[in-house]
């Protein structure tokens, strides 16, 4: 009979984590649940506020890919450009 031992194993393992998952906090005692509320950020006359300051964030980490892959894009190029000529 081959393989017997590993079922055994797998049963078990199986049986241990069981164990282990049901020794969990629940998820109503994580401090970090979104059902909790938050009134100063929910606050109706933040909203344009909050949604200008995601806008602006959002256009800042544009720009700065964009910075990123012309100055990477600057130096590849300026690599090619010493290897075909050189010095």
């Amino acid at each position: 009979m081959a393989g017997g031992t590993s079922g055994l194993d797998m049963i078990n393992s199986t049986k241990n984590n069981r164990n282990i998952r049901s020794g969990r906090t629940k998820m109503s005692d994580n401090p970090y649940n979104q059902n909790k509320s938050d009134f100063q950020n929910r606050n109706p006359s933040n909203y344009t506020e909050l949604i200008e300051e995601r806008f602006d964030r959002k256009s800042e980490g544009e720009r700065l890919t964009v910075s990123i892959y012309v100055g990477l894009t600057f130096l590849i190029g300026l690599f090619f450009y010493i290897l075909m000529v050189g010095f």
